[in-house]
């Protein structure tokens, strides 16, 4: 999923220049109170590389602002479609008043409530541009040549009454902001999608998304990227990886492409190869970054863990046994998305600030998103 870097206003030409802070996918969004939301697709910027890109938009039709009463209730005349629409009861509606009680970080957390669509992990986010963390599906299932190729049924959407693309297009949690949404419709396919809303692929459903008039405040991306899993690896040595350890990993979406990333494994006693067997644990607390985007399988981390061993070696400026220990940590990996699950391998390196005692270790493992 895209994360926003920088914003920018443009000057009285129209001109606008913005500064990427690192190489990677970028992509711009241009939002103005008058015009329709315009989002480009997705390009790579290079170090030290300029991209020219001419934006152009399209003025929003005039509407009225005034009010309007819709079974006792004084809404704007703008929705009014959508309560004559929700009073017929054909399809989903759920307005902001209702879906605030859940407190949805994203739109497809409102999506998810919706009977008419299934929300399916999506196996293909990376660089090649697809970045929905979930698909949105319908439950027919219209299968070729009727239903899209490939057999995969997504939505439309609408966004204030104006066609922006298929769910499989368009990512969104990219270009739809919770805080921004008064309301949304959803309509299974079919004969149960209004006329207004009936063209190529609303066979496979409509999502109808209506934004607030005041634009409201997109809510801060804070902790709604949840991942844990189980690891194992040990300390490389000369004759392979030894002093084996296993257990559990969590990471934790931060602002950006920063993470929250705790560890904690236990020492495998068996496991010690020609190493002189230790019992004990480990726990580490860091915080990593993705130096190339949240797109980006490579990552970076620092931090600190706590070693607490016992059956130690003299001379072992690590592993001490009798007590527990504190070292910084500096540590890189790659963790690949692949359906369902994603593979993780990692490198530490414990203690760097004394390069005579300092050790590698690697671990591997397998974490599963949660949300």
């Amino acid at each position: 999923m895209f994360t926003g870097v920088a914003q920018f206003t443009t000057n009285d030409s129209g001109a606008f220049q913005v500064v990427a802070s690192v190489p990677g996918r970028y992509r711009l969004q241009f939002e103005r109170p008058g015009y329709r939301l315009l989002i480009t697709p997705p390009f790579d910027l290079q170090s030290g590389e300029t991209v020219d890109y001419l934006l152009q938009v399209n003025p929003l039709p005039p509407f009225a602002l005034d009010t309007a009463v819709v079974e006792g209730q004084v809404v704007p005349r703008r929705l009014l479609g959508f309560y004559q629409r929700r009073r017929q009861g054909v399809g989903e509606f759920i307005t902001r008043q209702e879906f605030e009680r859940w407190n949805p970080s994203v739109v497809t957390d409102i999506v998810r409530r919706a009977q008419v669509f299934n929300l399916v992990a999506n196996a293909g986010p990376g660089p090649a541009g697809d970045t929905r963390t979930y698909k949105i599906l319908s439950r027919r299932g219209i299968p070729e040549p009727f239903g899209p190729q490939g057999g995969e049924c997504p939505p439309m959407v609408y966004l204030d009454d104006v066609r922006v693309g298929n769910a499989r297009d368009i990512n969104v949690d990219d270009i739809l902001a919770v805080g921004a949404i008064e309301a949304l419709e959803f309509y299974e396919g079919g004969t149960q999608v209004p006329i207004a809303y009936q063209s190529s692929g609303s066979n496979c459903g409509v999502i109808v998304v209506w934004s607030r008039l005041d634009g409201g405040e997109a809510p801060a991306a804070v902790a709604h990227r949840i991942e844990v899993g189980a690891q194992l690896g040990g300390r490389v040595l000369e004759g392979g990886v030894q002093e084996g350890r296993v257990g559990a990993q969590a990471s934790v979406g931060l602002a950006g492409v920063f993470e929250f990333y705790p560890a904690f494994n236990l020492f495998v006693r068996d496991w010690a190869g020609s190493a002189i067997p230790k019992s004990g644990w480990q726990a580490l607390v860091s915080l990593r970054a993705r130096p190339l985007g949240l797109d980006s399988p490579w990552y970076v981390g620092a931090g600190f863990t706590t070693i607490d061993v016992e059956g130690a070696g003299v001379g072992d400026p690590i592993f001490r046994g009798g007590s527990s220990q504190d070292y910084p940590v500096l540590l890189t990996g790659i963790r690949i998305p692949v359906r369902w699950a994603r593979p993780i391998i990692e490198i530490q390196l414990l203690d760097p600030t004394h390069p005579d005692r300092m050790q590698v270790h690697v671990f591997t493992g397998l974490a599963v998103r949660l949300r």
